[in-house]
């Protein structure tokens, strides 16, 4: 996992304070497509796939790090989906036709709230839980599991802002 990024430093507070943020800052650049009558469906991000299956991506991407959390917070070393930490890019977990904006953007929402409730009922002398990965040696506390979520979100936010820029007016 990558130590010298700008995520590394935060205290859970600002860890906790980046994913309350999370909806409002993807909805941004939908807003101003939306103002520009850019139909953001036909808007490639600079990851190379549509805008909202980036959006779902990491809603899934999310939902998938809170379950995680939810069972390292317990304790007891429990074993998560490697998936969870240690990629820059996760897996496409996107099934079936993409909803619409609005709905793509609910659901990235709630994953993003339900991951928030998560960390904010986490003490934070409880961070440094360990868990192990399912799937592959190795482990991560739950302090690494959250920072890399916002990582991995950020950057999804930052390929859609490139991509929306590049189109707009």
């Amino acid at each position: 996992m990558t130590t010298d990024d700008r995520f590394s430093n935060l205290s859970p507070t600002e860890t906790t304070t980046t994913v309350a943020s999370l909806r409002r800052r993807f909805g941004e650049p939908f807003n101003q497509l939306r103002e520009a009558d850019v139909e953001s469906a036909n808007v490639v991000s600079t990851g190379g796939v549509p805008l909202l299956d980036e959006v779902a991506t990491t809603a899934a991407y999310l939902g998938t790090v809170n379950a995680a959390l939810q069972l390292a917070k317990q304790g007891n070393f429990p074993k998560v989906p490697a998936a969870v930490i240690g990629v820059e890019q996760p897996p496409s977990v996107v099934a079936g036709p993409t909803a619409g904006v609005d709905e793509t953007l609910n659901r990235l929402g709630t994953e993003a709230g339900g991951l928030f409730e998560t960390l904010s009922n986490i003490p934070h002398t409880d961070w440094g839980r360990t868990a192990h990965m399912a799937d592959r040696p190795g482990h991560a506390t739950i302090d690494e599991m959250a920072k890399q979520a916002i990582r991995y979100a950020v950057g999804a936010i930052r390929r859609i802002n490139d991509a929306a820029d590049a189109v707009l007016p």
